[in-house]
């Protein structure tokens, strides 16, 4: 069962964080490009309806973004992280 009210994912890139949420409490969808820097990244999470999970992919870009920012939360969200492999040819 499901506690969180609003599902986020991040893409983590070098130059910008595509990012994209949705309520499901009432359909209601969030997307936006966001720059790297993980307060960023926090106020925009913290103006979401919660509880919130997020994920988001654990490359090099991503490392920083799941160490710190979301854990400086009031409540915070339950984070895990996706890597996207890669099959050898």
């Amino acid at each position: 069962m499901l506690v969180e009210r609003t599902s986020v994912g991040l893409d983590v890139h070098a130059r910008s964080i595509a990012a994209a949420a949705i309520d499901t409490a009432t359909g209601e969808f969030f997307k936006t490009t966001l720059i790297p820097q993980s307060q960023v990244v926090i106020d925009w999470v913290r103006d979401l309806p919660g509880p919130v999970a997020v994920a988001h992919e654990a490359g090099p870009t991503g490392f920083g973004l799941a160490r710190a920012p979301l854990s400086r939360t009031e409540t915070p969200p339950r984070q895990p992280a996706a890597a996207a492999s890669r099959r050898a040819s």
